[in-house]
């Protein structure tokens, strides 16, 4: 008889988190890096494997969150000897860019190394907490791009369009989305075969019905996302936090996914990109065997 699982706590995996945070933020040579990483796989194995929400939706959420953490920090506190000088901001943003060059100043190339690892500890900080925070890497050295055409399509929008108007064109994304989803959560409500605590159900089913099932799913999940996306970047671009070249399309064109590998190449969201490819990881396996 196993034990029963211990209830989660939040503030375990924000601790996590901000440990992740402070660990990119120190110097490539620090021999502090380590012990953050196993803090963080000890934190991660702890919540996924022996705590509960109580909820099956919860719990896949944070279970898939912590995962992207875990891995997220092999890479970065492990893995990879230098990320400071791997993984930098582009200096690509238009209106900076003028700004310097009215200024007379001479502006970043692209690629050109910013001294990350020779900056002091608050200029590191806020590098690390902008770097978790954008795991595409959109106007980083590192960016995942969609396709060739919706990234020409987000270079042109990010030129001509004004601040108001992207923030009322992503509202409008937002709420035509929300719209969708909850149609489509109404939907699912009535497929038989989305029995709450009966998920053998879907394997009785015709495949008609599965087929149906799969569309509902893929659907509410990208309707959810981009809503999710286009609020944000309306809220942090009205705010004048970020601009609007710092938001372009979560999705790509449907019309490039017409097989599996540009399905999720070219038209899915490319968040996921440097996890799943776990590129480090095999660079760094590659080269050892290499060695030996």
């Amino acid at each position: 008889m196993s034990r029963p699982r211990a209830q989660f706590h939040p503030a375990l995996y924000v601790a996590a988190e901000l440990i992740a945070i402070v660990g990119y933020a120190t110097r490539p040579k620090s021999r502090l890096r380590w012990p953050f990483f196993l803090t963080i796989a000890a934190i991660s194995i702890y919540l996924i494997f022996y705590t509960t929400t109580g909820n099956i939706s919860s719990d896949y959420s944070f279970g898939g969150a912590i995962t992207a953490l875990f891995f997220t920090a092999s890479d970065f506190l492990v893995l990879n000897p230098d990320i400071q000088q791997e993984f930098k901001p582009v200096a690509r943003r238009l209106k900076s860019y003028r700004a310097k060059e009215k200024a007379g100043a001479e502006p970043k190339k692209e690629g050109e190394d910013d001294g990350t690892s020779k900056a002091g500890w608050k200029s590191r900080f806020f590098w690390a907490l902008k770097l978790r925070f954008n795991p595409r890497g959109v106007g980083w050295t590192h960016e995942a791009p969609l396709s060739t055409t919706t990234d020409s399509q987000n270079a042109l929008s990010a030129k001509k369009i004004t601040r108001t108007s992207f923030v009322l064109h992503r509202l409008f994304e937002g709420v035509l989305n929300a719209i969708i989803l909850d149609i489509c959560t109404v939907a699912a409500k009535e497929n038989p075969y989305f029995a709450k605590g009966r998920p053998e159900l879907l394997l009785q089913a015709s495949w008609a019905w599965r087929t149906l099932s799969v569309f509902q799913f893929v659907g509410m999940t990208y309707c959810g996302l981009r809503m999710m996306h286009s609020f944000l970047s309306a809220a942090f671009v009205g705010t004048k936090i970020s601009e609007p070249e710092d938001w372009p399309l979560l999705f790509g064109s449907l019309g490039e996914a017409y097989t599996v590998r540009r399905f999720w190449g070219k038209f899915w969201h490319q968040l996921l990109r440097r996890l799943m490819r776990t590129l480090s990881h095999t660079e760094y396996y590659g080269s050892a065997t290499v060695q030996s």
